[in-house]
């Protein structure tokens, strides 16, 4: 399980399962499509800088995605993440009633974890059909 630490907190990235995934890739797809991006043009980017100039298109079509649309690749992917909360234990970051455990999680912060999820839970998926060997570095 991929470990990673954001403002001193570490989090564990989990997996979700395989047709959960099917379901986040649907909705995320259309996003690509939309702003022209094929999966082999994926290929090239490594770097956050590689990924900016699609930044100002994908902006657009992800602020016309539903909130239902937005809040289950959201709240699905952070389903998946724990943590730390002492050196033994880890907790989930989120409730069965897709709510957030913890006040101090900002948006900027959600939205990485969420792009971690994305990236450990959908490699193979771009991998399979063409696409970059790692997603870009951020």
């Amino acid at each position: 399980m991929k470990q990673i630490e954001l403002n001193g907190i570490n989090y564990q990235i989990g997996k979700l399962d395989a047709l959960t995934q099917f379901h986040v890739t649907r909705r995320l797809l259309p996003i690509l499509a939309t702003a022209g991006i094929g999966v082999s043009q994926l290929k090239g980017m490594k770097t956050v800088e590689d990924f900016m100039p699609l930044l100002g298109p994908i902006t657009a079509i992800v602020a016309s995605m539903s909130d239902d649309d937005s809040n289950y690749v959201i709240f699905t992917c952070l389903s998946v993440v724990k943590r730390q909360v002492t050196a033994e234990s880890w907790a989930n970051l989120t409730t069965p009633e897709r709510k957030l455990m913890y006040q101090d999680l900002d948006m900027i912060m959600m939205l990485r974890l969420t792009f971690e999820v994305l990236r450990e839970n959908l490699m193979g998926f771009l991998t399979e059909f063409g696409g970059p060997s790692s997603l870009p570095n951020s």
